[in-house]
C-alpha cells in the first residue's frame, strides 16, 4: 500500500470512528431530578447526571417549584438542564453555584450539545459568589483547567444577587438568548482566561448591576456579540471592556449619566467596538427623570470612553443619541498608539438643541487617531461645532501642526486616476502635495513643493495644469516671492510656451526669467510702488504729458521706433 493510500485510509477510519462514537454514546431522555436522593436540588441534579454514566448525555428536568441550593452543580457540556421556570436560591457564598463544561476526550463527542433553560437563579450576595461559571478554569480553582464549554445554549435564564452573575472561563461558541443578568455586582464577568470565540447573545438584558453590566477588562481572544440586547442602569458603566472585540447590533443602552461604555487605561491592549443601530439614552435631568434618576445639573463627558492602545471603533448607521442634559461629545477618545481608527456613519440626534448633532470628539482629540472617517455634513455636525482644529497625518520632526490646520503626509483627496496617467515626474506627487483628479483626467491642478529651500531664486512651489492628458508646469513661485514662467515647449497651458496674463506684480527682489513671454496688456510697470517706470506700446508716436523715466515702443517706426520721457516730454531716439 502506498503512503498516500495509507494516509487516506487512516483518515477514513478516524472519521468513521468519530461518527460512531458520537452516535453510539448514551443519550438519555428527560429524567426527573427530584426522583434522585439528595439534601437539596444540587445533590439531586448531580445524582441525575451521574445516572447517565461516564461520558453520558441527556436531558434533566427539574419540575417547576422553589428550591434551595447548597451543593455546586457540575453540568457536563452535553447535558441539558431544564428547570421548567423554577426558582433556585443558592447559599453558596464562595465560588460558583453551577459549573458547566467537561473534558473533550470524555464527553459524548463533538456533535452533541447541552445547556440550561428556564431558570431563575438567586444568589446570596457577598463578594465572591458566582451564579454560572462557564467552562474550564485555568487556575484549577472553580473547575479543572482542561474543561471547556462550547456549542452550549442558555435560554430564559434570570440570574440575580451574586457578586458575578455569569463568569466565562474556557468557553467558546456558546449562546445566550432571552435571558437577564440583574441585581448582581457584575452581570457578565470575563476573568481574562483564554477562549471566547463567537460568544453570541440575542435579546439579553443587563440591568441594575451595581458595578457593570458587562465587566471584561481583559477579554483575551474574545468575540462578544450581542444582538438586540438592553443595558440599563448599571452602576459605573453599562460595559467595561478591553481586548478582544465587542459587536453590538440593535438594542438599547440607558443610564442616568456617565459613560455607557468605558475601559481600563492600558498601553498593552486595544478597545475594539463595532456598534450598529444602538440607541443610547442618558436621562438624568435637572429635576429628576423617569426611571428614578436623581437630579443632574452637570455636563456628561460622552457616551463612550475609548481607552487602550491602537483602539478601533466603528459607529455604524442607525445609532441614535437621546439625552435630557448637556453632553460634551459622543466619544471621549483617550486611546494611545500609532494605529488608532475611528469610523462614524451619520447618526440620529433628536435631542440636539439645534439642527446640528452632538460633536463626535472633543476638539484636539483627532490628532490621536491615525485613521479617521467621520461625517462632516452640516445636517449632522457643523464645522464650527465639530472641531476647533483637526490634524491628520504624520508628524514632521516629531511635531504636529497647530490646531485649525489640516495636514496630510500624502495627497489630500485620492490618488486614484479615473482615466489618465500619473504625472510624469519622478516620485510625484510628493509628501504634502495637494492633488485633485477629475473623472476625465482633464483640468486637474497640482501645487507642488519640491523640497524645503533657502536659496532666494529656487522654486518653493511649482504649479502644474493638465488639459491635454498630461501635466505641464505653468509657473514656479520662488523662495523670495518672485516667479518664473517656463520656456517654450515645456511650460504653458496649451503647450505653446506662452502664458497670457493681464498684470504682474513683483516684490523688490523678484524677477521674471523667460525667453518668450507674451503679456497682453498695453503697458508694464517695473519697480517699487511710488518709484516705478512704465513701458508703453502703441501703433503711433506718443503724445501728451508723460512721467520722466517712462518708455514707449512705436510699432509704426514713424518718425521714431523708441521714445523716452525726459522732463515730462517724449523724446524720440
Amino acid at each position: 500500500m502506498s503512503i498516500h493510500k495509507f494516509i487516506r485510509y487512516v483518515g477514513f477510519l478516524a472519521i468513521v470512528g468519530e461518527m460512531a462514537y458520537a452516535q453510539t454514546q448514551p443519550y438519555s431522555g428527560p429524567v426527573d431530578a427530584t426522583q434522585f436522593a439528595g439534601a437539596d436540588v444540587g445533590d439531586k441534579v448531580n445524582a441525575a447526571i451521574a445516572s447517565f454514566g461516564s461520558g453520558g448525555c441527556g436531558t434533566i428536568a427539574v419540575p417547576h417549584g422553589n428550591y434551595s441550593l447548597s451543593k455546586k452543580i457540575v453540568k457536563p457540556r452535553c447535558v441539558m438542564l431544564d428547570f421548567q421556570n423554577s426558582t433556585v436560591t443558592s447559599t453558596i457564598t464562595n465560588g460558583p453555584s453551577i459549573v458547566t463544561g467537561s473534558f473533550l476526550d470524555t464527553s459524548a463527542g463533538h456533535y452533541l450539545w447541552g445547556g440550561i433553560r428556564n431558570l431563575k437563579l438567586v444568589g446570596p450576595g457577598g463578594s465572591d459568589s458566582y451564579g454560572l461559571w462557564l467552562g474550564g478554569d485555568t487556575t484549577n480553582n472553580f473547575a479543572p483547567a482542561g474543561y471547556n464549554d462550547f456549542g452550549s445554549s442558555y435560554y430564559n435564564i434570570n440570574i440575580r444577587g451574586f457578586a458575578y452573575g455569569v463568569a466565562k472561563g474556557v468557553a467558546y461558541q456558546i449562546s445566550f438568548s432571552s435571558s437577564t443578568l440583574e441585581g448582581n455586582t457584575y452581570g457578565w464577568y470575563e476573568p481574562g482566561q483564554f477562549g471566547g470565540e463567537n460568544i453570541s447573545m440575542f435579546g439579553m438584558q443587563f440591568v441594575n448591576n451595581s458595578k457593570y453590566g458587562v465587566y471584561a477588562p481583559n477579554q483575551w481572544a474574545n468575540e462578544f456579540n450581542c444582538s438586540f440586547c438592553s443595558f440599563d442602569y448599571n452602576g459605573d458603566a453599562n460595559m467595561y471592556v478591553m481586548n478582544g472585540s465587542v459587536t453590538l447590533m440593535g438594542g438599547h443602552m440607558e443610564r442616568c449619566s456617565g459613560y455607557d461604555i468605558d475601559g481600563p487605561v492600558t498601553a498593552s491592549a486595544a478597545m475594539i467596538l463595532n456598534i450598529v443601530g444602538m440607541t443610547f439614552v442618558n436621562i438624568g435631568g435637572s429635576v429628576g427623570a423617569p426611571g428614578g434618576c436623581p437630579a443632574f445639573s452637570g455636563v456628561d463627558p460622552a457616551y463612550i470612553h475609548v481607552t487602550g492602545n491602537n483602539s478601533n471603533v466603528t459607529l455604524g448607521g442607525g445609532v441614535e443619541l437621546i439625552r435630557n442634559h448637556k453632553m460634551t461629545s459622543v466619544i471621549n477618545w483617550a486611546a494611545t498608539g500609532l494605529s488608532n481608527a475611528l469610523n462614524v456613519e451619520p447618526y440620529i440626534d433628536p435631542a440636539s438643541d439645534t439642527a446640528i448633532g452632538l460633536q463626535i470628539l472633543v476638539p484636539g482629540q483627532a490628532n490621536k487617531i491615525q485613521s479617521l472617517s467621520i461625517p462632516l455634513y452640516n445636517q449632522y455636525v457643523s464645522n464650527n461645532r465639530y472641531f476647533g482644529g483637526i490634524t491628520v497625518g504624520e508628524a514632521q520632526g516629531g511635531v504636529f501642526p497647530g490646531a485649525g490646520s489640516i495636514y496630510a503626509s500624502g495627497p489630500i483627496g485620492t490618488s486614484v486616476n479615473q482615466g489618465g496617467s500619473l504625472p510624469s515626474v519622478a516620485a510625484f506627487p510628493y509628501s504634502g502635495s495637494y492633488l485633485s483628479w477629475n473623472a476625465e483626467n482633464l483640468g486637474d491642478v497640482d501645487l507642488l513643493s519640491p523640497v524645503p529651500v533657502t536659496t532666494p531664486n529656487a522654486p518653493s512651489y511649482n504649479f502644474y495644469v493638465n488639459t491635454t492628458g498630461k501635466f505641464q508646469k505653468v509657473f514656479s513661485i520662488l523662495h523670495n516671492g518672485g516667479f518664473t514662467i517656463g520656456p517654450k515647449g515645456s511650460y504653458g497651458i496649451d503647450g505653446s510656451g506662452d502664458a497670457t496674463v493681464n498684470s504682474i506684480t513683483l516684490p523688490n527682489s523678484g524677477g521674471i526669467s523667460n525667453s518668450t513671454t507674451h503679456f497682453s496688456s498695453t503697458s508694464i510697470t517695473i519697480g517699487s510702488e511710488g518709484g516705478a517706470s512704465t513701458w508703453f506700446t502703441g501703433g503711433a508716436a506718443p503724445s501728451g504729458a508723460c512721467t520722466t523715466g517712462d518708455l514707449w515702443s512705436n510699432r509704426s517706426g514713424v518718425p521714431n521706433a523708441f521714445y523716452v520721457c525726459q522732463g515730462g516730454a517724449w523724446i524720440g531716439k
